[in-house]
C-alpha cells in the first residue's frame, strides 16, 4: 500500500476541492473528516498490528476494508454521521464527496505494487492492480528504514511533485478564463444560443491544451473535484455488469446531473457530457450504451420528463441547442435525436428504431463558403415539434423546421420535410398525408 503521506495528501486536495466547489463546511474539521475518510481503509492495518506482530500483518490488512462494498459502506455510515457536524450540506453531496475520498485509497492502492486489490469482495475473490503500478508500497515486515521505504518514499515525492506541477499549470494555462470566447464560462458577446457552436467543432480541440478541450468537450465549466467524482464513477462503475452495477449508479450517477428524480434506472456504458445541464424525472430508463450530450455555451440542455424510456445505442446530443422529451415517450434503440436549436419530443410518443430527428444543423452551400467540414454547421433550420401521441415509424428522418400535430402517425422509412397535421397518417419520400386517422 503507499504510505499514509500520499493518502493524507490526496485526502486534503479532495477537502480542498469541496469547498472550491461550494461546499458549506468549516474548514478544519472537514479537512480532519476528509483525512478519516481517506485513511479508513487502512484501519485493518492498525487492528492487525494491535493483535499480532508485524510479520503476519498480510493475514489482517487489504481484504474486506480494500473492497468497493467497503467504501459504499463506508461512506454512508461516515456521511450519516457528518451530518451531524455539517448540517447545511445535503445528505447526497456529503456522501458523494465521502465515498470519493474513500474510493481515493483504493485507487492509490491499485497503483502499487503488489498483491492487488479485492474490489469485488465478496463477489469475487480475483485481486486487481494496475498494468503499471507507481508506487512499491510499504513493507511494516522489512522495517521502517528498508531500501523498499526508501524507493517508496521517492516514487510518492515524485507523484506529488507531478500533481502539483499538473495543478499549477492548469491554473495557469488550462483552466477557462472569462474573456476566452472558447471556454464554456460566458458566452462571447457577440453571438447567441442559436450560432455559437464553432468552439466545438474537431479543428478546435487543439486549442488551450488536451485537458482544456477534453474539459471544455466532457465537463465545460465544472470544477475538478466534480470531474474527478465523474472520471472515477466512469471508469469503475461505468461497464459495471449485473444487479450490482445497476445499483451502484442507480445509488451514484444522481450525483452527476443537474437534477435526478427517483427510480432512473441507468444501464452499462452510458456516455454523459456537460451531464449538469441535463435534467432527469422520475422512472426513467437510460439503456446500455446510451448517449445524453448536453455541450453549448449558451444552452438550457436537455429535458426528460417522467417514465421515459430511452433505447441501447442511442443518442441524444446538443451543439448549443436544447430538448425536451415528454413525459412516458418510449425512444428505441440506434436513434439519434440531435439540436442545433430547439428539438421537442411530445408526451406519449413511440420512437422507433434508427429514427434521426434533426433541429438546427444546416450548412452554408454557396460556393464562397467555407468547405463543409469547417464550418459551424448550424446555419439556418429551425424548431423541431414532435407532437403528443405520434408513432414515428422506423427508419424515418424528420428535418428541421418541421411540426407534428397530436396523435400523428409516420411511416416507416419516410423523410419528414414539412408539417403534418395532427389525426394523419403520412408517410413516403418525402412524407405526405394518406389519410386521417379515426
Amino acid at each position: 500500500m503507499p504510505s499514509p503521506l500520499i493518502h493524507c495528501a490526496t485526502g486534503w486536495a479532495i477537502a480542498r476541492g469541496a469547498r472550491a466547489r461550494g461546499l458549506r463546511v468549516p474548514a478544519l474539521p472537514f479537512l480532519a473528516y476528509s483525512l478519516l475518510a481517506a485513511m479508513l481503509p487502512d484501519a485493518d492495518a492498525a487492528v492487525g498490528l494491535l493483535v499480532a506482530s508485524p510479520d503476519h500483518l498480510s493475514s489482517f490488512h487489504n481484504h474486506a476494508t480494500h473492497s468497493l462494498l467497503f467504501a459504499l459502506a463506508a461512506a454512508l455510515v461516515l456521511a450519516a454521521a457528518g451530518r451531524l457536524a455539517f448540517r447545511a450540506v445535503s445528505f447526497l453531496r456529503l456522501f458523494a464527496w465521502t465515498a470519493l475520498l474513500v474510493g481515493s485509497h483504493l485507487l492509490l492502492d491499485w497503483f502499487t505494487w503488489g498483491r492487488g486489490v479485492p474490489l469485488l469482495w465478496p463477489f469475487c475473490d480475483r485481486r486487481f492492480g494496475a498494468p503499471f503500478p507507481l508506487f512499491f508500497g510499504v513493507r511494516y515486515s522489512e522495517g521502517l528504514f528498508s531500501r523498499s521505504h526508501l524507493f517508496t518514499l521517492l516514487t510518492e515525492s515524485a507523484a506529488l511533485c507531478a500533481a502539483a506541477a499538473a495543478w499549477a499549470a492548469w491554473r495557469r494555462f488550462g483552466r477557462p478564463r472569462r474573456n476566452d470566447p472558447t471556454t464554456m464560462d460566458t458566452p462571447p458577446a457577440h453571438t447567441s444560443p442559436d450560432r455559437d457552436t464553432a468552439s466545438f467543432k474537431t479543428k478546435s480541440l487543439a486549442e488551450g491544451g488536451a485537458f482544456a478541450a477534453y474539459r471544455r468537450m466532457q465537463y465545460g465549466p465544472a470544477g475538478l473535484g466534480y470531474i474527478l467524482w465523474a472520471e472515477l464513477l466512469a471508469l469503475l462503475v461505468g461497464p459495471l455488469p449485473g444487479a450490482l452495477g445497476l445499483l451502484l449508479r442507480k445509488w451514484l450517477y444522481p450525483t452527476l446531473f443537474g437534477s435526478c428524480g427517483r427510480g432512473v434506472v441507468f444501464g452499462r456504458n452510458l456516455t454523459l457530457r456537460h451531464a449538469k445541464k441535463i435534467r432527469l424525472g422520475n422512472g426513467v430508463v437510460l439503456d446500455d450504451n446510451v448517449v445524453l450530450d448536453a455541450k453549448g455555451s449558451t444552452n438550457h440542455g436537455i429535458d426528460v420528463g417522467d417514465g421515459v424510456f430511452v433505447g441501447r445505442n442511442t443518442i441524444v446530443y446538443c451543439k448549443n441547442g436544447d430538448i425536451r422529451i415528454g413525459d412516458r415517450a418510449n425512444i428505441s434503440s440506434n436513434c439519434q435525436l440531435f439540436s442545433g436549436r430547439f428539438l421537442e419530443l411530445g408526451a406519449g410518443t413511440v420512437v422507433a428504431a434508427y429514427v434521426y430527428l434533426l433541429a438546427g444543423g444546416n450548412y452554408d452551400t454557396s460556393r464562397s463558403a467555407p468547405p463543409f467540414a469547417e464550418q459551424p454547421g448550424m446555419e439556418g433550420g429551425g424548431t423541431t415539434v414532435i407532437g403528443e401521441n405520434n408513432w414515428i415509424g422506423a427508419g424515418t428522418v424528420v428535418v428541421s423546421g418541421v411540426r407534428t400535430g397530436a396523435h400523428a402517425v409516420i411511416g416507416a422509412g419516410a423523410v419528414v420535410t414539412s408539417d403534418v397535421p395532427p389525426d394523419t397518417l403520412a408517410a413516403g419520400v418525402p412524407a405526405r398525408p394518406k389519410r386521417p386517422l379515426s
